[in-house]
């Protein structure tokens, strides 16, 4: 009669492990916690332990400010520092000092709402370009209010100490305009003019209504162009 020779128990190392391969169950998840060990808990000096630096909680342009450069700066308008004004209006600073090295321009956008008008203003002693990117605005500007229609793509140049407001004429689509000013601050030195808010309100029901009736006008004539 043949016998079958019996392992020697010098393979198994502590009887609980040696009663399980006998058994012919496979060892648990936690059997094999050896292999896989336990982190220690972080310490003091450990990155899991320290707080965000403080330049992670705050906006983009607050994160540094430069005082030279040699290349590019790319500087999107996401994070940038917007303020919005009382009459709803919204101006982004993206391109201005501290925040980049620049001398004698800065750069930001504008954002108004629909059925919305800017409060007139002035810069004292710096010059302003718009570029109206998106919407229909009308420009009032001079100490007589006078009216410029820029359409999408046009520029406007405002001379310092000039008087002017931007007008949404749409009551739905927002105006967007990128503006460029000498003032390397943005808006160091903007000067509001309330006083002329209630001159500007009464051009604007018609600035609207004529805005309107050119609408219509257009539709009117592209529906009869196809026919």
């Amino acid at each position: 009669m043949k016998t079958t020779p019996q392992r020697p128990s010098s393979h198994f190392s502590s009887p609980r492990t040696s009663s399980t391969v006998q058994s012919g169950r496979l060892p648990r998840p936690a059997d094999s916690a050896d292999a896989h060990p336990t982190p220690p808990p972080p310490t003091r000096d450990s990155p899991e332990s320290s707080p965000a630096h403080p330049s992670s909680t705050k906006p983009r342009h607050q994160e540094q400010c430069m005082t030279s450069t040699s290349r590019a700066v790319h500087r999107p308008p996401t994070g940038a520092d917007t303020h919005v004004h009382d009459d709803g209006c919204a101006n982004t600073s993206i391109i201005y000092a501290p925040a980049v090295p620049v001398r004698s321009v800065s750069a930001g956008r504008m954002h108004i709402p629909g059925g919305k008008t800017t409060t007139p203003q002035r810069h004292r002693t710096t010059e302003a370009i718009l570029t109206i990117v998106s919407g229909y605005s009308a420009i009032l500007s001079g100490h007589h209010l006078e009216t410029a229609l820029p359409r999408p793509g046009d520029m406007i140049y405002i001379p310092p100490d000039t008087p002017y407001c931007v007008v949404n004429l749409s009551l739905n689509a927002s105006v967007l305009i990128t503006c460029f000013r000498g003032d390397p601050e943005f808006s160091a030195d903007i000067e509001h003019l309330p006083d002329l808010r209630p001159r500007v309100l009464r051009q604007v029901d018609k600035l609207r209504s004529d805005h309107m009736h050119r609408l219509m006008s257009r539709r009117t004539g592209h529906v009869r162009h196809i026919r």
